[in-house]
């Protein structure tokens, strides 16, 4: 299928903006807010890797979403491997973690991200994520210690200038404890106080191409379909796209243009 979606898309697409890539729907916490709601086993897998960076240059900012996306930590380290193989040069790697990922895997990701590649990393401190790791804990919330291994494995890595390689947002432990910045997605519905957000999942809307040029922010899901750049639950991602929406069925050029959807 690789070789078949190439011939149909000789020239890469190039993007400057937002490539994020949904990397697991599962994760270790069950936080009440979470916009995702239900947890699912999948995994991106080696080939929609591969079809993605066949056909896009990434230029701009290469996000890992989840899930808790280092949670799938060989997934994560063979994309990194292979942007230099089809020629993608992110300028920034950006993530959202829950910090739950142990300091042993942390390190080998970290390990494997490119030299000169800005890291922009958040550990979510917000009630509801500390809630969670008490729970999982025993009522010890370790994520001050957790942050410190991740620091120290960022220096000896090479990124030793925190202001300019990488940052931390810890989020204050009472921020959403009301519901007040909850979106009303997923179990954050359930949430006395949660915002609803008006969305338009036209992937087609805010998305287009433009003499090669990718313009708009986009998201690949686990099983390669090509979707907004959204906060959505996995129900709602399979209400909107379809398998029309997938790199195993159509290029990505012919996604993006609405070309026979």
């Amino acid at each position: 299928m690789l070789f078949k979606n190439l011939r149909e898309n000789n020239e890469k697409l190039i993007s400057n903006d937002v490539v994020s890539l949904i990397m697991t729907e599962n994760c270790p916490f069950q936080c009440k807010h979470c916009m995702r709601e239900e947890r699912r086993p999948n995994t991106i897998s080696e080939e929609v890797i591969d079809l993605l960076l066949s056909q896009v240059i990434i230029n701009g900012e290469l996000h890992l979403g989840g899930g808790e996306p280092l949670s799938a930590t060989d997934k994560a380290i063979y994309l990194l491997n292979r942007l230099q193989y089809f020629g993608s040069k992110p300028k920034a790697l950006n993530m959202i973690s829950n910090g739950s990922i142990c300091p042993e895997k942390f390190e080998r990701f970290v390990a494997a991200i490119p030299k000169g590649m800005a890291v922009k990393l958040m550990i979510s401190n917000d009630y509801y994520h500390v809630q969670e790791r008490l729970r999982l804990n025993k009522n010890v919330d370790n994520i001050i210690t957790r942050l410190r291994e991740y620091q120290a494995i960022f220096c000896k890595h090479g990124f030793s200038r925190p202001i300019d390689d990488y940052f931390w947002m810890l989020e204050p432990y009472d921020n959403f404890q009301n519901g007040n910045g909850v979106s009303a997605i997923g179990y954050g519905a359930n949430i006395p106080g949660a915002t609803i957000i008006e969305r338009d999942f036209k992937l087609h809307k805010n998305v287009n191409i433009e003499n090669g040029y990718i313009k708009g922010k986009i998201q690949v899901q686990t099983d390669g379909r090509i979707t907004q750049y959204l906060d959505m639950s996995w129900k709602e991602c399979d209400q909107h796209y379809g398998h029309e929406y997938s790199l195993h069925e159509k290029p990505l050029k012919r996604i993006l243009t609405n070309k026979y959807l």
